[in-house]
């Protein structure tokens, strides 16, 4: 398939890695929804294509990398043009992948909803990227060096901010803290000046997440 063709979809591939074989592919195709006459210069989609492509790229990443099961979704303005699960759920009853019922955990995909969020605000002139993130906080990240944070290095994972995986998870509800409680209780050290090292950070991510929910004047999760 044309790789032009591919980069005008959005593809949201969720794998659950587990050692184990491969089983014949589910298939689920949502309704085939009415063509729309193509943009200038955009080439059309082929549904069959579009499908014949995604099988053999997915099957050929699952055997290689002995990933038991995984669940492709396609979606083009706005509307869900191909939805297929590969594989198996549950290996252990030989349970395939249905695309409409088997849930993985997203994990760090949620990091993408995470700065949709903030580049809406920034279109929407309630947030800047270059300003010190203190101005949207209700606590103050210290001056340990003259640099202030920006969102573009919280958004680059390059604040400098130590890497702190202590109390990030909850073994129950009732002991996630609200992101208010969490993010100053938890704040790790600036340890290099910002915009120097990029070093993956939740704690970062979680940052813009509470500045969306100050500036949106929303919870986190309601905005989203």
């Amino acid at each position: 398939m044309n790789k032009s063709m591919v980069g005008t979809v959005v593809i949201i591939c969720l794998f659950l890695l587990l050692l184990a074989p491969i089983s014949p592919v589910l298939a689920v195709q949502p309704k085939t929804p009415q063509p729309k006459p193509a943009r200038s210069g955009e080439v059309p989609i082929d549904p069959v294509e579009l499908a014949e492509f995604l099988d053999q790229e997915v099957q050929a990443s699952m055997d290689r990398l002995h990933i038991a099961g995984a669940a492709v979704s396609v979606v083009k303005d706005g509307e869900m043009i191909f939805a297929r699960g590969y594989g198996l759920a549950d290996v252990a009853v030989n349970k395939p992948v249905d695309p409409q019922t088997t849930i993985f955990r997203i994990g760090s995909i949620s990091k993408t909803f995470a700065f949709t969020a903030v580049m809406q605000l920034v279109e929407q002139g309630k947030l800047d990227l270059n300003a010190d993130i203190n101005t949207y906080l209700d606590f103050k990240i210290p001056a340990t060096f003259p640099e202030p944070i920006t969102m573009l290095h919280i958004m680059s994972h390059s604040s400098g901010l130590d890497i702190n995986p202590f109390g990030a998870l909850a073994e129950t509800v009732d002991e996630i803290l609200p992101l208010g409680e969490y993010l100053p209780r938890h704040l790790p050290p600036r340890v290099r000046p910002p915009g120097i090292v990029s070093s993956y950070s939740n704690y970062d991510v979680a940052l813009a997440g509470y500045i969306v929910e100050r500036v949106s004047g929303q919870p986190y999760a309601t905005y989203v």
